[in-house]
C-alpha cells in the first residue's frame, strides 16, 4: 500500500517525501500529488512529535506536539483530515529517516478499493 505513504528523502535533511493518493471525503474525490513536505523544525530542548495529515482540501496540515525532556505525547489532532504518520524530532535531529517515521494509515480505517481508490472516513 504506496498511497499516502511517507518516507525519507533520498538525501535525507528535515523535509519528507509524501506518494500521492486518492481520498473520498463526503462523497468529494480529493486528489493529492506526491510531494516533498517543508522542512519541519527541531525543537530547541527535548523531543517533539510531528503528525503529517491531509486535509479536505488536499493540503498537507502539520501538527506539532508539545516539546518535552520526559514522556512524548501525540499531539491533538486535526479533525477533517486524514493523518498520515508521525514523526518524533528532537533537538539533534539534523535529516529524517525512516527510523524516525511511524505510519498511522492503517490506525485511522485506511483501506483500498479496487479502483485504487482509498475510501477514508473522517
Amino acid at each position: 500500500m504506496d498511497m499516502f505513504k511517507v518516507t525519507q528523502l533520498d538525501v535525507a535533511d528535515m523535509s519528507v517525501h509524501i506518494n500521492s493518493g486518492t481520498i473520498i471525503y463526503n462523497n468529494q474525490v480529493i486528489n493529492f500529488s506526491e510531494q516533498d513536505s517543508e522542512i519541519l523544525q527541531a525543537p530547541r530542548i527535548g523531543t517533539w512529535l510531528v503528525v503529517l495529515s491531509i486535509n479536505s482540501k488536499g493540503e498537507i496540515v502539520y501538527t506539532y506536539g508539545v516539546q518535552s525532556t520526559e514522556e512524548k505525547r501525540i499531539p491533538k489532532l486535526p479533525e477533517d483530515c486524514f493523518h498520515l504518520c508521525i514523526i518524533e524530532i528532537n533537538a539533534s535531529t539534523v535529516m529524517i529517516t525512516q527510523d524516525l517515521i511511524y505510519d498511522l494509515r492503517n490506525v485511522f480505517n485506511f483501506s483500498s478499493t479496487q479502483e485504487m481508490r482509498c475510501t477514508y472516513k473522517c
